[in-house]
């Protein structure tokens, strides 16, 4: 699943963050007191009134009410985090690293992300960027099959899949200038080697990155 924190709005992240210029091992663990929030955000969920009366089973310009009623019932009573927020542990090495200021970007960039290698040493470095807005969950399906694929004829890589800035674990960093797809990729592939393929979730994008 995806899923889009209050940091991408600007508030306090949810989460402990291990900053650094080195990539550190990390944990995703977020706050009880932010589950508890979202729960009762979802319990107190009001639905909109449906824009015409056949709407309650079809979609027309919005979601059923009742549909999304559901949908918040089940987030308030059903939805296991704990369960999830382990499972995406299990599945990926995940860690942090905070990327130095450059003479383009004035600020400095926490950043998650999830590093997967190859049993391949000679495999191709292949950064991946979600889609906006999004997180690296809406690639968790690929990365597996990208690193370790089943024919072993098959080309394999070393993945690299960030959330971008203010999504999923990465905190939101200060306003800067440039957030375009390429500007992304520089930002958050500045500790791979140049020459490594950048492929986005919604354009395919091909650069040479900067060593930092």
């Amino acid at each position: 699943m995806s899923f889009i924190l209050d940091t991408a709005l600007g508030n306090a992240a949810p989460f402990p963050f291990h900053s650094g210029p080195v990539p550190q091992p990390y944990e995703l663990a977020l706050t009880p007191e932010f589950i508890q929030q979202t729960r009762v955000r979802a319990r107190n969920y009001k639905p909109s009134i449906d824009l015409r009366n056949s709407s309650d089973s079809e979609w027309f310009d919005e979601p059923p009410a009742k549909t999304i009623s559901a949908l918040a019932k089940y987030w308030a009573e059903d939805f296991d985090w704990y369960e999830v927020q382990q499972k995406m542990n299990s599945d990926f090495s995940h860690y942090t690293v905070t990327i130095p200021k450059t003479s383009r970007y004035d600020a400095e960039l926490p950043l998650h992300f999830v590093h997967e290698r190859s049993s391949d040493e000679n495999a191709v470095p292949l950064h991946l960027l979600h889609g906006w807005p999004s997180t690296h969950q809406e690639l968790a399906k690929v990365i597996k099959p990208l690193t370790s694929p089943e024919n072993i004829s098959t080309k394999s890589f070393h993945t690299v899949a960030p959330d971008i800035p203010g999504f999923g674990f990465s905190p939101s960093p200060p306003i800067i200038d440039g957030d375009s797809g390429p500007d992304v990729g520089l930002l958050t592939g500045s500790n791979m080697r140049p020459g490594c393929a950048i492929t986005s979730a919604k354009t395919a994008i091909r650069t040479r990155l900067l060593e930092y």
